[in-house]
C-alpha cells in the first residue's frame, strides 16, 4: 500500500471548504486499500479581522465583494447537492472568527481531520457559534481532545497568537484561495474537486 502526506490549507466559515473536504473524504474512501493518507491540516483565515461575537454574513460579503450574496447562495447549495453535502445557507446566518477553531485543531494530532469535519458540521449544519468556547469544547471532548486541555487552550493567547502566525504564513507562502490541497509535498490543487480529479492526484503524488 502506497502512504501520502496531504497538507490541507481550509477555513471553517469557508463553504468550499466544507464541500472539498466531504470530496476529499469520498476520495479516500474509495481509495481504501490502495492508499494510505495522513491528512495534516493548516490554518486558514477568510477574515482574520472578525471580531469576537461575530458580524452578520450577508452584510459581511456585501461589504466584502459588493451585491446581494443571493445568487451566489444558489449556485452554492447547488453545488453542494451534487456533492451530497447538507448545505442551506440559511441555517447559518452569522459569520465568526476561526482562530480558536484552529487552535485546538492544531493540537488534536490524530484526531485532527475528525474534529476538522465536526467543526464543519457544527457551523454549517447545525448553525452553531464556532468562536463561543462551550461549543468549541464540547466539539473537542467528542473528537478525541480532553475537555480541560481544550479549555485551556481557548483561553491562552500565547496560542491564539500562534494561530494568527501561522495562518499568514500560509497566506504568505501562495496560499490564496481555499481548499487548497498539497499532496507529497510535490503537487497541490485548489478548490471543491470532485473526487475523481482528487483520486488522480493522489496517485499521480504517490507514484
Amino acid at each position: 500500500m502506497k502512504k501520502i502526506e496531504i497538507d490541507v490549507f481550509s477555513d471553517i466559515v469557508c463553504p468550499w471548504c466544507f464541500i472539498g473536504m466531504s470530496q476529499l473524504d469520498k476520495a479516500l474512501a474509495e481509495l481504501e486499500g490502495e492508499v494510505e493518507a495522513t491528512v495534516t491540516h493548516h490554518p486558514f483565515m477568510l477574515d482574520a479581522n472578525t471580531p469576537e461575537g461575530g458580524v452578520n454574513l450577508r452584510e459581511w460579503l456585501r461589504d466584502r465583494f459588493g451585491g446581494d450574496p443571493a445568487a451566489a447562495w444558489a449556485q452554492l447549495e447547488g453545488a453542494a447537492a451534487r456533492a451530497g453535502v447538507d448545505l442551506k445557507v440559511a441555517r447559518q446566518p452569522m459569520n465568526y472568527n476561526t482562530a480558536k477553531s484552529h487552535t485546538l485543531l492544531r493540537h488534536a494530532g490524530e484526531h485532527t481531520h475528525e474534529m476538522n469535519r465536526a467543526l464543519f458540521e457544527s457551523y454549517f449544519v447545525k448553525g452553531e457559534n464556532i468562536d463561543d468556547d462551550d461549543v468549541l469544547v464540547r466539539i473537542a471532548g467528542e473528537n478525541g481532545m480532553d475537555e480541560a486541555t481544550a479549555r485551556k487552550l481557548l483561553a491562552d493567547s500565547q496560542e491564539i497568537s500562534a494561530t494568527y502566525r501561522e495562518a499568514q504564513r500560509g497566506a504568505m507562502s501562495g496560499v490564496t484561495g481555499v481548499p487548497f490541497f498539497v499532496f507529497n509535498k510535490k503537487l497541490a490543487t485548489s478548490g471543491a474537486q470532485p473526487p475523481e480529479a482528487l483520486k488522480q492526484a493522489i496517485r499521480q503524488a504517490a507514484a
